[in-house]
């Protein structure tokens, strides 16, 4: 389930055991940890947030960052990011940055 709102989520939590719902979060880390989502995916304008995607990383959840379509951003989050994923109009550019990896 994919929560990209307050609404959502508060919707979510008026099910009886909501905690055991698989789901996507897009909202904050502590919106993440309170429902129990499997996936953090927080916009790509706030950055890397290394910090907290090794948090989520750290508690057994994935970090997936979306849409990121810049070329600039997309070489940054494949060079200093540690997201498991991100979601794009461009993979050939993804491509491009991964293949040219040292």
């Amino acid at each position: 389930m994919g929560i990209p709102s307050q609404d959502i989520m508060d919707a979510l939590m008026a099910y009886p055991g909501y905690r055991d719902v698989p789901s996507l979060n897009e909202m904050t880390v502590d919106d993440v940890r309170t429902v129990n989502s499997l996936v953090w995916a927080p916009r790509w304008t706030l950055g890397t947030q290394n910090d907290l995607v090794q948090q989520m990383h750290d508690e057994g959840r994935l970090a997936v960052c979306w849409t990121i379509d810049n070329p600039g951003w997309i070489q940054n989050y494949i060079t200093e990011g540690l997201f498991d994923g991100l979601l794009t109009n461009y993979p050939y550019v993804v491509a491009y940055y991964h293949y040219i990896q040292e």
